[in-house]
């Protein structure tokens, strides 16, 4: 049997190459079945976890094409996918604490806010009479799923900023107050002489990605790979990549940046991030098989029709 991950990579790699031509430009795919994943039988409810890192990893290199300005279903789907996961037996988010509620109330807000589909306001907007005939509330909950993606980007740095925290949780608290000493980019946290507060998204992503070096964990690799595909998105810029996250966020502040594939590209980040701390109900680690059998049980049994679910139950029962 072929290794199914590098499989997942080469074709975001071919896709990637596909799209983006010998002089720069761009060659944008609109059609609904052309996917690097599932035109290919690869649907994330179906893989490992080293596959759905893969998948999640390969994705994030399309988005991060320069100017390149399309979320496809793929990415869709891997979203629904990690939100169910995150859903059964607590995941990643468990309820342990007001904060954690908070971050987990957050999550699926952004998951929903991604996986909105704003074709039903199109259809809509084919009868304008029956449009103004709605309710005003309705109308305004359309215009709010016309503007999903950038919903989802607004909400995708503070959910960054708290997975962050939350992974981090031995050297930053929730608060970003600093409850062990350590050092980033030369500037030194924690007493007797450093910043006792840090809300710096670069500083703490690079913080991740060296604690997890030392610690031999495969999310620095991960990371690492995600900073190569970061960095290909706004070429010329000389910054590190998670500087550029840190940028995005002060200058989405200001109205000064485009917003359109920033949320795409973090929430594909933070579902990273997650995938690599599964817990479960005692809060223990947890078997990414045993969450994604729960997950597909409940998703194909007749349970699975309750009010908020993530992901397309037809393709699970297939």
């Amino acid at each position: 049997m072929p290794d199914r991950v590098q499989l997942i990579t080469d074709l975001c790699q071919a896709w990637v190459d596909e799209i983006v031509q010998p002089d720069g430009s761009i060659i944008v795919r609109l059609d609904a079945k052309d996917n690097p994943l599932t035109r290919n039988g690869l649907f994330p409810h179906s893989m490992t976890h080293a596959e759905l890192r893969a998948a999640t990893l390969g994705l994030l290199n399309v988005l991060s094409i320069p100017n390149y300005q399309v979320i496809g279903p793929d990415d869709k789907l891997l979203w629904g996918w990690c939100a169910e996961i995150f859903d059964t037996g607590y995941g990643y988010f468990q309820p342990r604490s007001p904060a954690d509620m908070e971050l987990r109330s957050l999550f699926m807000a952004t998951a929903h806010a991604s996986l909105a589909d704003p074709q039903i306001v199109v259809a809509h907007e084919r009868d304008p009479l029956a449009l103004q005939a709605l309710p005003t509330s309705t109308r305004q909950a359309l215009a709010l799923i016309e503007d999903h993606s950038t919903v989802s980007a607004y909400l995708c740095f503070p959910l960054l900023e708290g997975v962050l925290r939350k992974t981090l949780g031995e050297f930053v608290a929730r608060d970003g107050g600093v409850l062990k000493p350590f050092s980033v980019a030369g500037i030194a946290y924690g007493r007797p002489k450093g910043r006792l507060q840090c809300n710096s998204l670069a500083h703490m992503l690079h913080l991740l990605e060296s604690d997890q070096q030392e610690k031999g964990g495969a999310l620095a690799d991960d990371l690492a790979v995600a900073s190569n595909h970061l960095r290909r998105s706004q070429p010329g810029t000389g910054k590190h990549p998670y500087e550029m996250i840190g940028f995005w966020r002060n200058s989405s502040l200001h109205g000064n940046v485009s917003l359109i594939n920033m949320g795409a590209r973090l929430f594909h980040l933070v579902n990273l991030i997650a995938l690599h701390n599964l817990i479960d109900v005692k809060l223990q680690p947890a078997d990414y098989d045993h969450l994604a059998d729960m997950a597909r049980r409940r998703i194909a049994s007749q349970a699975s029709a309750v009010r908020w679910s993530y992901y397309p139950s037809e393709i699970v029962r297939t």
